[in-house]
């Protein structure tokens, strides 16, 4: 971990390889995924996305997608489904 780290910086520092994610301020560095975790995620990750697909406007993320939540906290959970919003007529 680096403390005091800025969000330009992290953003600035990592790419698409970098196997970390900042929280508070902070780089969090990832161990690599066991099988049994790969295996439970791609489960999980088709069961969601044939889900989202039956029922439209639902997307369907895996792993690596920062969630910017504020200026010091992007985690980057292990899937993320979001809802599309509805339109207001």
């Amino acid at each position: 971990m680096k403390p005091g780290l800025s969000e330009e910086e992290f953003y600035r520092l990592a790419d698409k390889d970098s196997d970390w994610e900042y929280l508070d301020g902070r780089i969090i560095v990832h161990a690599p995924a066991s099988n049994p975790h790969g295996n439970l995620f791609h489960f999980l990750l088709t069961l969601l996305s044939v889900s989202a697909d039956e029922k439209g406007g639902t997307g369907v993320r895996g792993s690596r997608y920062p969630m910017r939540l504020d200026v010091n906290w992007s985690p980057e959970p292990g899937i993320v489904v979001s809802a599309r919003a509805a339109r207001m007529c």
